[in-house]
């Protein structure tokens, strides 16, 4: 087996999304990959479209069950086979040179395990529109329990390493955060600043998952918190996390969670958007020749 990286992407509902995610895997300038595309419950039609998209290095894994996104990830770990296991949803794409540079980054910083990048910020409408984390990693105890710490999706890190810790099934949502408060300890986590990723980010919050990662990080403070920061701070964060539910929930009443979405990125400077853009807009070219082959393909 020549792949150095195997890169994992959970799925379960049929989305011309997901043809663009696995079009940017194909379109990176590192090859030494093979892609697993994880059905979790999916539906009949996007079985169908995931199988469409199989080829001697894209396999598809499919038990019909329903197990939820902590629970697939560490199936990933437990069956990988190469060096390197990569994170990505299946509504994101990868910039063409990811793998080979946070590839190139574990290769040259030995004892680092795990390594995220910056991202672009893309709608619904593949339009770019900001970024996130542009920034080196502030690699401490205070850093990781805010919610900026490592775009999960963006994270690329050492296959052993994540078999050994695994992410904990107990946690519907924040299952990143809770690995790396778990985990985390000086020089095991970095970020390439360069945005590396396409994050899709809708412009509207959904209510029902926004209160549902509230109350996964509050449960994050009462078990991590004290270890991390101390008590007053992990109590204070916790009663903070409120304030924020509160808050979001009276701009979503007034239809102005639009704002608090862009509070989430930085703007691009037009010259800096139109770069993302163009690099978003082949990849998707790529995605609908992919599309097209795969209908010839039916009518052969």
């Amino acid at each position: 087996m020549n792949e150095v990286v195997t890169v994992g992407i959970p799925f379960c509902s049929e989305t011309e999304d997901l043809v663009l995610a696995v079009a940017s895997v194909r379109s990176q300038t590192m090859e030494a990959w093979r892609l697993v595309l994880v059905a979790d419950g999916a539906t009949d039609s996007a079985l169908r479209l995931a199988k469409k998209l199989c080829d001697g290095r894209i396999a598809l894994w499919n038990d019909g069950e329903r197990r939820g996104l902590a629970a697939r990830l560490n199936e990933l770990s437990r069956d990988c086979e190469t060096r390197y296991l990569a994170r990505m949803d299946a509504d994101d794409v990868m910039h063409p040179s990811r793998l080979e540079r946070q590839v190139t980054h574990l290769e040259q910083h030995p004892t680092c395990q795990l390594v995220g990048t910056g991202a672009y910020v893309m709608d619904e409408r593949n339009q770019v529109y900001g970024v996130r984390q542009t920034a080196e990693l502030t690699d401490t105890a205070a850093a990781v329990v805010r919610n900026d710490f490592l775009i999960h999706p963006s994270v690329l890190g050492r296959s052993a390493w994540f078999r050994g810790q695994p992410y904990d099934e107990s946690y519907r949502r924040s299952q990143d955060k809770e690995l790396w408060c778990r985990t985390w300890g000086p020089g095991r986590f970095s970020r390439i600043p360069e945005p590396l990723l396409f994050f899709r980010s809708p412009r509207s919050i959904s209510w029902p998952k926004y209160s549902a990662s509230c109350a996964m990080d509050r449960r994050l403070m009462r078990v991590h918190g004290t270890r991390l920061v101390g008590r007053p701070t992990a109590w204070w964060r916790i009663g903070a996390s409120f304030g924020k539910q509160a808050l979001a929930w009276t701009a979503i009443r007034a239809g102005r969670d639009d704002v608090l979405v862009r509070g989430r990125s930085c703007q691009l400077l037009p010259t800096e958007r139109e770069r993302g853009q163009r690099i978003l807009d082949e990849i998707a070219a790529s995605g609908r020749e992919l599309l097209s082959a795969m209908a010839e393909a039916e009518t052969c």
